[in-house]
């Protein structure tokens, strides 16, 4: 499988849930994005035709059933690559990564955060290919140095803490000192 056809499946796996989210979007900038995340999970071709109908609220229910049958499609053909490259040391490349597991990598973290934490609209999980797959990507060195484990992945609790963190760290904090505080019994 080329670099190029494993990127379009990260697109898939990030945009596929995210679009259905904001389908039908009024505000110029939400519809901007909306195409731009529609065109990633369905194609050119298919998003120009869907936002183009007239029957606005048809065509972005349409889109919404694509874009959701599109991201179990990619988590299940994901899954199938995978499963070979473990069978061939555990990444795309072998026993080491190369260009498409960069890709891959950075997509299957994000999606999880996504399923996690209910922000990506489809009734999906991540397999248990997915799964080992992240586990062995974000124990690798460059990454830990980089990012946090993929256990107690949680994009919105992330975000929360960028927003309000006292310091310009970019390590996470522990979650020790992200705890809310006790509420007072006066």
């Amino acid at each position: 499988m080329s670099e190029a056809e494993v990127a379009a499946f990260g697109e898939t796996l990030i945009f596929g849930g995210l679009a259905p989210r904001i389908a039908g979007s009024t505000a110029p900038k939400g519809s901007k994005v909306f195409a731009f995340m529609l065109k990633k999970t369905l194609g050119v071709e298919a998003a120009t035709a869907l936002l183009a109908r007239e029957d606005k609220d048809t065509a972005m229910d349409e889109a919404r059933v694509l874009c959701r049958d599109r991201l179990k499609g990619a988590l299940r053909d994901v899954s199938k690559l995978l499963a070979a490259a473990e069978r061939q040391g555990g990444y795309l490349g072998g026993k080491a990564p190369d260009p498409s597991d960069i890709n891959l990598g950075g997509a299957v973290y994000t999606v999880k955060a996504l399923l996690d934490s209910g922000l990506a609209d489809v009734n999906a999980r991540m397999t248990p290919e997915l799964e080992r797959y992240l586990e062995r990507w974000c124990r690798r060195d460059s990454w830990v140095g980089f990012r946090r484990p993929a256990e107690g992945l949680h994009l919105v609790s992330r975000r929360w803490r960028a927003r309000h963190r006292r310091d310009s760290s970019p390590i996470p904090r522990s979650s020790k000192s992200t705890a809310r505080a006790k509420p007072s019994t006066r």
